[in-house]
């Protein structure tokens, strides 16, 4: 396998934060759900095209959806998230080469439409290296 660079580095130098490209999700708008938002961070000379997303579980409030609290069962809406797209590229179709839990300190907690607050995970992140016979182009 060619030199890697470290993952932070890859994705962490972009510099910007742009509007999401496309999304997926478990449910319907009118439900609670498993949700994400992906964008194409940009081609890496050597990990090739690279994408970041927000997975997450919401629920249906009244305002609209909201990120699980750390407190419900679980863990936060960004830790059940973050399992299950896990779970799904694994283990339902197991289509990458590669993943490794990498910790970027993205814990901060930030008020939701209902007043609760959520936080952003326990700062740890999943990184999945997908084979590129499953890309699509960007």
């Amino acid at each position: 396998m060619g030199k890697r660079r470290r993952l932070d580095a890859v994705l962490l130098d972009r510099g910007n934060c742009d509007a999401q490209e496309t999304q997926v999700a478990s449910n319907g708008v009118i439900s609670s759900r498993y949700h994400i938002r992906l964008h194409t961070t940009g081609y890496d000379d050597i990990m090739g095209w690279t994408s970041v997303g927000d997975a997450h579980h919401e629920d249906l409030v009244s305002c609209g959806h909201a990120v699980d609290p750390d407190y419900d069962t679980g863990g936060s809406g960004f830790i059940q998230g973050r399992h299950e797209a896990w779970y799904g590229f694994t283990h339902v179709a197991p289509v990458h080469t590669e993943w490794m839990k990498v910790f970027w300190g993205n814990s901060e907690e930030f008020t939701q439409c209902n007043g609760k607050n959520a936080s952003n995970s326990d700062g740890n992140v999943i990184w999945m290296h997908i084979h590129e016979g499953y890309h699509t182009s960007p």
